[in-house]
């Protein structure tokens, strides 16, 4: 008789005559993160306006695994095992690709809980990098994600016609895309920001020269 009126949420709907008024559901504590990833200014982290640091990565990959996970997850892309295989971990030594990939992840797992934790002020555990249904999530859905990153703002200033739009996004480019990571994930990125920028350089340079030859013209 009990499992029946659970089943059928006979058990609330009693209650919430009694009481006049809905029995509460388990609370889940959502949490804001907001994360800004410089890809072209060193692949600078901010997590809540505070920097994750380079000397906290466990391993040599670990940086460049997560900075594959901040951009997939923008993209709205797919993260597997074979995805991060074929992107990041095809030039290793190691055979077992999976089991290394599940080393790897849970090196870059152990820092981002380490890093929220501190953050908030208290242990976070399940929910970063998340692992079902045979893909890879960065947080679960008890986490408000807010990604921003700086490549779609260069594009966006690139394609304007203001000069003073064309002068931030050449400002923008500290570095090339994702510096120093030489992940197939990010060489033709990196390739396509490139042309970019040499087509800004061209871009400023022809409107310098036409507005020094008018002020000749002027004088």
């Amino acid at each position: 008789m009990y499992k029946y009126a659970f089943s059928h949420n006979i058990e609330s709907i009693y209650l919430n005559d009694i009481f006049d008024k809905k029995i509460l559901v388990p609370f889940h504590k959502t949490r804001s993160l907001k994360i800004d990833a410089a890809f072209l200014n060193c692949c600078q982290i901010f997590i809540n306006r505070k920097e994750l640091t380079q000397d906290l990565w466990l391993r040599p990959k670990s940086k460049s695994i997560f900075l594959y996970f901040i951009y997939q997850t923008y993209c709205g892309m797919e993260i597997t095992k074979e995805s991060i295989i074929d992107n990041i971990l095809y030039n290793t030594k190691n055979s077992n690709y999976k089991a290394l990939v599940d080393v790897e992840i849970n090196k870059v797992r152990i820092t981002f809980q380490s890093f929220l934790s501190e953050l908030f002020q208290e242990k976070i555990e399940k929910e970063v990098l998340i692992y079902k249904d045979k893909k890879y999530f960065l947080v679960s859905k008890n986490m408000e994600l807010d990604i921003k990153i700086d490549v779609d703002e260069f594009k966006k200033l690139c394609s304007s016609k203001n000069i003073n739009d064309l002068k931030k996004a050449f400002e923008m480019y500290k570095t090339d895309f994702a510096k120093d990571l030489y992940n197939n994930w990010a060489e033709d990125i990196r390739e396509n920001l490139r042309f970019m920028y040499t087509d800004l350089i061209y871009k400023l340079i022809t409107h310098f020269e036409r507005e020094k030859d008018n002020n000749s013209l002027i004088n």
